[in-house]
């Protein structure tokens, strides 16, 4: 307690502090400093991070968009609830108890007469089945999605999922990290990657989540996620009972260019076109912890294969190639971020956080 009085009263009176005690302060800070350095350099070497290479990668990928080649579509007392091409916008005019297409103002609206939900859905039936039949959707999908402003606003209308990018209404989707602890490997955990099918209508072949799907209308996302992982993955919902665990969302807007053979004039005459499609995505972010004796299996013929990869695998896969499906490496960075293996001590880290939910997170 001497030593303790001799320190402090001289500090507190304005006096030196004796020459021979900072020695030793100094050694405590540099121990102390040395800890931190050393757990730091520990969590570095576990795995190897480059968040440009990230960023690059994984995230700008899935936010590239060129706003200028879309119309907006405005719903009277909604709001612009999406936007299409010009040769979608054509294809709209013909149907004219439904829109009206103004070229020249750039603008696609909504009859108002069609004021309720019931009456816009019944209205987009024959609007959608129009445009299959003109050769401008991808793969049918027979399921319904709300066209809405935001998830928690009341749908203006349902739509066929197939559609739905067509005229750049806002999606949502549900996406699950698979995880399996291993004390081994870097990071301490392994994660469960897909192989999309090969005759998939979209990104065929590209590495995937465990278990991922769009949230049709009437579903609540975490209900969706137990189904998507059961159709899947052949995941019990066992399982999910004692491991899912919502980790937030993340959000994109991504730009996609596809040449088809459309008949834009309904003449009956198809031409290549090149028709510009947006995804306004909101993903729900899952983390499926599972046991080490579980191993998925194909169920419903989305993915071909299943493999337990390591983190670090995973972070060169995204960081060095465009094997993964580019929202599948956006929600894997946000898990990377969440777990503290990308961290702030990385040159980029707030623009990486930032970008994660830049877009239409609502």
């Amino acid at each position: 307690m001497a030593a303790m009085r001799h320190v402090s009263s001289p500090r507190l009176l304005g006096v030196r502090m004796p020459i021979q005690r900072m020695p030793r302060v100094l050694a405590c800070a540099s121990a102390c400093t040395s800890i931190g350095d050393a757990a730091r350099a520990a969590s570095s070497e576990a795995i190897r991070v480059s968040i440009p290479d990230l960023q690059t990668n994984a995230v700008d990928r899935c936010l590239e968009y060129d706003m200028s080649l879309y119309t907006p579509i405005d719903v009277p007392g909604v709001g612009k609830i999406g936007c299409v091409c010009s040769p979608v916008a054509e294809a709209l005019a013909a149907h004219p108890s439904v829109f009206h297409v103004d070229l020249q103002t750039q603008l696609v609206t909504m009859r108002r007469e069609l004021d309720t939900f019931e009456k816009r859905t019944e209205a987009m039936v024959d609007v959608a089945n129009d445009l299959k039949a003109r050769g401008f959707l991808g793969k049918w999908r027979d399921e319904l999605f709300p066209a809405t402003m935001g998830f928690d606003d009341e749908p203006a209308f349902a739509v066929e999922r197939a559609v739905v990018s067509l005229l750049g209404l806002r999606g949502y989707g549900v996406h699950a990290n698979g995880l399996v602890r291993d004390e081994s490997a870097p990071g301490g955990y392994r994660l469960w990657v897909g192989r999309r099918a090969a005759d998939k209508a979209t990104w065929p072949g590209k590495l995937d989540h465990l278990a991922a799907g769009g949230q049709p209308l009437g579903l609540d996302p975490y209900v969706n996620m137990v189904k998507e992982c059961g159709e899947e993955a052949g995941i019990p919902p066992e399982l999910c009972e004692k491991g899912l665990h919502a980790a937030g969302a993340v959000s994109y807007r991504l730009g996609e260019t596809h040449t088809r053979m459309v008949d834009g004039a309904s003449k009956g005459v198809a031409t290549a076109t090149e028709v510009h499609t947006l995804k306004r995505d909101v993903l729900f972010v899952y983390d499926l912890e599972l046991p080490a004796d579980f191993t998925p299996v194909p169920v419903d013929g989305e993915v071909e294969s299943f493999e337990l990869m390591d983190l670090q695998t995973v972070v060169n896969l995204i960081a060095e190639t465009e094997e993964f499906k580019p929202n599948v490496a956006l929600v894997i960075v946000d898990m990377l971020v969440r777990r503290g293996i990308v961290t702030a001590e990385s040159k980029g880290y707030l623009k990486l956080i930032k970008s994660l939910r830049l877009i239409d997170c609502a």
